[in-house]
């Protein structure tokens, strides 16, 4: 086990020199189509919440980030039924999922089927929160 943890330092140290950046979220278009079961309040910190974990997504560039009741709601209950909501705990009314298109740069390190220098559209978003008290986390996300 500690060979491991040794090892994942190593490489995050690695990555690091290599010049990875922060993901990019500057002039993100923001569609406002937020959902009739939150408030303006909750959405905005959805959606603040969803800024953050592209901020941490090193090498992308956030484009534009949407509610589809729709399909958000088709993807929740995929999420809840199949997915990773069958098994965490989490109440239906604390789920919501968000669309994105996003960039990878040059630098990108290729994971889950994402490469450099590719877009992405459509790429969806799985926020929770524990309770109404709890703040939003991105629990599950890809190009799917």
């Amino acid at each position: 086990m500690k060979k491991m943890i040794v090892l994942v330092i190593a490489l995050a140290m690695l990555l690091g020199a290599c010049g990875s950046r922060a993901g990019i979220v500057r002039n993100v278009v923001i569609l406002p189509s937020a959902p009739e079961h939150f408030s303006a309040v909750e959405f905005n910190a959805v959606i603040d919440s969803a800024l953050a974990r592209f901020r941490d997504f090193a090498d992308t560039e956030l484009l534009r980030l949407w509610y589809d009741a729709e399909r958000s709601e088709a993807h929740a209950e995929a999420y809840m039924t199949t997915g990773r909501g069958s098994v965490n705990g989490v109440a239906r009314e604390d789920v919501i999922v968000l669309f994105a298109d996003f960039r990878t740069t040059r630098r990108f390190f290729a994971v889950g089927g994402l490469q450099p220098n590719a877009t992405v559209t459509n790429g969806v978003l799985v926020l929770i929160r524990e309770s109404t008290a709890a703040p939003w986390i991105v629990d599950d996300w890809g190009p799917f």
